[in-house]
């Protein structure tokens, strides 16, 4: 039994799990900077190659947000698997 190891461990990984979240957050920012910028840059161009693209776009959003999801779910699961 070692009580100081064990608590100094748990508070190492809530460490670790902070700057995940905040890394995640940083991303979804730059994000919504390009998409901004994407969208000026395909008004110029003719309407239907610009709804055309926007539609990829939309599907890479989705892909990010579930990359996300599983990220946090992954990082719940390991905060219960570690001893308090």
């Amino acid at each position: 039994m070692h009580p100081p190891c064990s608590s100094s461990s748990s508070s190492s990984s809530k460490q670790q799990q902070q700057q995940q979240q905040h890394q995640q957050q940083q991303q979804q920012q730059q994000q919504v900077q390009q998409q901004h910028m994407y969208l000026q840059q395909q008004q110029h161009h003719h309407h239907h190659y610009h709804h055309h693209h926007q539609h990829q776009q939309h599907q890479h959003q989705q892909q990010q947000e579930q990359q996300q999801e599983q990220q946090q779910e992954q990082q719940q699961e390991q905060q219960e698997e570690k001893p308090i």
